[in-house]
């Protein structure tokens, strides 16, 4: 093993991370893990309409540029909007379900604030009703030593302030445990994990979330 990977090696077991930080990331992971049924019931009464937004958008549009003839046939408004909504509510839970964890976003919103501000607000419905979905499936296999792991992976990425190769990452146990680990920070935002799945990040906002962590 070279110098320059030895480096960028991290282990949670040295001094500069230290178990207290585990324990305070580990802490907030078990917090999240508690599903608030509140807040999932509000979250599935805002996002199913919302859902419908990009189709009742693409109706407004047809009407617009067909207008006269739709309004002269007023049955057609339910059909496009109905077949609108079966074109595009599938097309925004891919985007949502599929599109990087904030990385790529970051760089889009930098550049194109107005397009991704549109595009934020037609994926809210999706993100609403997936982070539900989501949540459910984290607590069915969120187990006390997965979930520990996963706290010890995210302060060496707190530590590493960028993306790492996963092979650098230092866990006790299985690669399953770890494996699993992984798929759990994915599932709730906290991590982005590259197309190839060979690179790992943290999310800008639980960078934030962290940012002084000692």
């Amino acid at each position: 093993m070279n110098a320059g990977k030895a480096d960028m090696t991290l282990d949670y077991r040295f001094p500069t991370t230290g178990a207290h930080r585990v324990q305070q990331v580990l802490v907030e992971l078990k917090n999240e893990a508690e599903l608030d049924w509140g807040i999932a019931l509000a979250k599935l009464v805002l996002g199913v309409p919302l859902c419908f937004l990009g189709s009742f958008i693409v109706t407004c549009l047809t009407i617009r540029l067909y207008g006269r003839r739709i309004w002269m046939h007023g049955e057609l408004f339910l059909p496009i909007f109905v077949g609108a909504s079966v074109l595009t509510i599938p097309v925004f839970f891919y985007i949502q379900y599929h599109r990087p964890r904030e990385f790529l976003w970051e760089v889009v919103r930098e550049k194109f604030d107005f397009p991704n501000m549109i595009l934020q607000v037609l994926l809210l419905g999706p993100k609403l009703i997936l982070s539900v979905i989501e949540q459910l499936k984290t607590d069915e296999d969120a187990s006390d030593e997965t979930l520990a792991l996963a706290a010890r992976i995210v302060v060496q990425l707190i530590d590493a302030g960028q993306s790492v190769d996963i092979q650098q990452l230092h866990h006790d146990g299985p690669v399953e445990e770890f494996t699993k680990a992984l798929q759990l920070l994915e599932r709730r935002g906290w991590i982005g994990i590259a197309h190839k799945r060979n690179r790992v990040w943290l999310g800008s906002s639980i960078q934030r979330q962290f940012a002084n962590l000692r």
